[in-house]
């Protein structure tokens, strides 16, 4: 092997490493910008909403938000739906009040929902919110065997009867001997 070789080799494996490492630091992350995490409890996809989502309809959902802002004396949850009027969830009061759960609910409609954590001072001004959206979709295909084997099986169905109905329609037209 001669030297310009070799260096040309070495250039093209420094761009390659250089073009992997923009790849690689370029792909998504879910990193969240809250410190409210809500899980969903209903399997097959328990875990948290952001890495999960889009929720199924009737899924379990439980939130817990949490501040480090000193000097919180108390806490409210609401949870507000797509539509319809929101509902406090949970509340706290009292020193340890920079830490509530919201408790489990149903996400019962199609939409975002809204879930929004409130922390007030002694003085009962606002000193933060936290707030997380959970995306909740009619339209999720099944995640098992039954739901597999309906897709493949409807899919069939359709093409059995597009050849079906093609052989059917040229049998029925006269053929045109002389």
């Amino acid at each position: 092997m001669t030297r310009a070789s070799t260096t040309n080799i070495a250039a093209i494996g420094a761009i390659a490493v250089l073009f992997l490492f923009g790849i690689v630091t370029m792909m998504p992350r879910a990193n969240a910008v809250t410190t409210m995490t809500c899980l969903d409890k209903t399997p097959p996809k328990v875990g948290d909403v952001t890495d999960v989502a889009p929720l199924n309809l009737n899924d379990v959902v439980n939130c817990t938000a949490a501040t480090a802002h000193l000097g919180i004396v108390a806490s409210t949850m609401t949870v507000i739906p797509p539509t319809g009027p929101s509902s406090v969830v949970a509340t706290n009061s009292g020193l340890l009040s920079n830490t509530i759960n919201s408790g489990d609910f149903n996400v019962n409609q199609v939409g975002v929902w809204t879930v929004e954590a409130d922390f007030f001072d002694a003085n009962g001004v606002k000193t933060q919110t936290e707030l997380i959206n959970i995306s909740v979709s009619f339209l999720v295909i099944p995640e098992s065997p039954i739901g597999v084997a309906a897709l493949i099986g409807t899919s069939l169905t359709a093409l059995g009867a597009y050849v079906g109905l093609r052989k059917f329609r040229s049998s029925a037209q006269p053929s045109l001997e002389i």
